[in-house]
């Protein structure tokens, strides 16, 4: 098992901001086998949504497949293809969400106010040159 150290751990650096010490204590909490659980969960969550849409009765025959009988028919069919939907649906988008988190928590903050330096003491401007005579 791999122990890090929080850089702000301990008041190793009195300057690391509290925020970027959450964002490092996210890091460890969740690392790559959560990422990887999630993604699985997420992509067989979108298969099993596109299957159940595709069950659905077409009311528009857009596709020509949902107008007939067939192996589910009736109001408690469409009800359980309804519900399983909307389930699915909040599945996908708790997965999506929890993975938006995650890839937020791992990417560094960058501002241009961090990486910009303190500038130095403006210079003084040049004596003009003294004119070349012909």
């Amino acid at each position: 098992m791999h122990i890090a150290v929080l850089p702000c751990a301990a008041g190793a650096n009195k300057k690391t901001p509290t925020s970027l010490c959450a964002v490092w204590a996210l890091q460890l909490l969740v690392g790559d086998r959560m990422l990887n659980v999630l993604l699985v969960i997420h992509l067989l969550i979108a298969i099993g949504l596109v299957g159940v849409i595709l069950l659905q009765r077409s009311e528009g025959g857009a596709l020509g497949i949902g107008g007939g009988g067939g192996l589910m028919t009736g109001r408690a069919a469409g009800n359980l293809l309804t519900r399983t939907t909307a389930i699915l649906a909040t599945g996908f988008f708790l997965t999506s969400l929890g993975l938006a988190l995650i890839a937020n928590a791992r990417s560094q903050p960058s501002s241009i106010m961090d990486k910009a330096s303190v500038p130095a003491a403006p210079a003084a401007p040049a004596a003009p040159a003294a004119p070349l005579s012909r």
